[in-house]
């Protein structure tokens, strides 16, 4: 694949990261209704309740619970990225050995700043809540560093699918570049 000629430019990637970002918020804050709004207003989703005639949740939890669809978004440009910068590394033969070491690197990147925030979170969780409540032996807290479990913080689950998909990535580029009429299957399944 030409990367002179893909479709999503860098830019148009920052603005889908900017939408799903806003998405990601929305969905964390209100899936669970207005527990975060202000509780003795009107919501501007309340307006839109009649469309939930017989449902229990609310439009804005409906909303919320579309929002989540941000997960996909990250995915699919996280994706399209990964394969732009394996193409630019790879003249010819895929070089396994270099497409490797691109992705350790990116992972040891995100690892650094999830670490950080790991760490911090961790603490606040240790002050702000009862310390029993959560497994911390040392096997325990060593997955939940690593990103492997996601015990401490459930919004963390989707760290171990990213790590996968990262370290496949170089053999997704392989078969999508060594078998290309089969690249509309490959990409489908």
């Amino acid at each position: 694949m030409k990367t002179e000629n893909r479709l999503l430019t860098k830019e148009n990637s920052t603005m889908l990261h900017g939408a799903a970002i806003l998405m990601m918020i929305y969905h964390h804050l209100f899936v669970v209704g207005n527990g975060w709004c202000i509780n003795h207003g009107v919501s501007f989703f309340d307006l839109f309740n009649a469309v939930n005639i017989g449902k229990a949740e609310t439009a804005q939890m409906s909303f919320a619970r579309f929002c989540k669809i941000c997960v996909a978004v990250f995915a699919f440009t996280s994706g399209y990225a990964m394969f732009i910068q394996l193409d630019r590394k790879n003249k010819g033969e895929p070089d396994f050995r270099e497409m490797y070491r691109y992705c350790l690197k990116r992972l040891w990147s995100f690892f650094k700043k999830f670490f950080l925030v790991f760490v911090f979170v961790t603490v606040v969780e240790m002050c702000l809540h009862n310390p029993y409540e959560f497994d911390f032996s040392p096997l325990n807290l060593l997955l939940n560093a690593l990103g492997l479990k996601a015990d401490y913080n459930a919004t963390w689950w989707y760290i171990l699918i990213y790590y996968c998909m990262v370290l496949s990535s170089p053999i997704i580029y392989w078969l999508l570049n060594r078998f290309e009429w089969k690249k509309l299957l490959l990409i489908i399944l």
